[in-house]
């Protein structure tokens, strides 16, 4: 017990110095220019072109926007079916609730899947592998909020790392204006919160 509260009391530290650390790096930004702000906002953005896939991974959040883009998609005949990917909530979870707006939308349930233990990006990454590690696919295309897709795309490109499976990813709208966005407090928050997850997982889980 003691040893787990030393190591929990080391991330909680090594946690404080990142968000600081970030904190610092974005007033200096502000002093600087806004350039480097709009810079800085769309480093986040990572997107891939593709003509198709064999099937496409939604990400769970934002409030349905990933999940029309995703629609979007397969209506487009881009990809034959979903992965809908989403831990539990209340008495069901993130993915049924995907699931069942994606058919209200147009898709039938026979081209949905669901996956319902991931409660984070690597969650995501790992469980998803999982689901489709024996269906013989060589590519997908993961569905996330733009500010999301760059951290996404190098998670799951480190955890399908030995398999032959090619990544593409599609950002979903955000409602983000990246040449503008230090303008406005929601826009700071999910910001320099994703800024702070990029860098977390770099340094404790994209580095190993």
């Amino acid at each position: 017990m003691v040893i787990k509260d030393i190591f929990v009391n080391f991330l909680d530290s090594r946690t404080k110095k990142i968000l600081f650390f970030c904190i610092c790096v974005f007033i200096v930004l502000i002093i600087v220019h806004p350039f480097i702000l709009r810079l800085s906002g769309r480093f986040l953005i990572y997107d891939t072109d593709f003509e198709s896939a064999d099937i496409a991974i939604v990400l769970s959040g934002a409030g349905g926007s990933r999940v029309k883009k995703a629609v979007d998609i397969y209506k487009k005949n881009k990809v034959p079916g979903l992965l809908m990917t989403g831990g539990p909530i209340f008495l069901s979870s993130y993915s049924e609730y995907m699931s069942e707006y994606a058919q209200h939308l147009g898709v039938p349930s026979k081209d949905i899947m669901i996956e319902t233990m991931s409660f984070s990006t690597k969650d995501n990454a790992v469980n998803s592998f999982e689901k489709i590690s024996d269906m013989d696919l060589e590519s997908v295309v993961i569905v996330t909020s733009k500010f999301h897709t760059r951290r996404s795309y190098e998670v799951f490109t480190k955890v399908f790392g030995n398999s032959d499976i090619k990544i593409y990813i599609a950002g979903a709208d955000d409602n983000i204006d990246y040449d503008n966005w230090w303008k406005s407090h929601d826009m700071i928050e999910r910001i320099f919160i994703e800024w702070a997850k990029y860098i977390w997982y770099k340094v404790f889980i994209l580095s190993g």
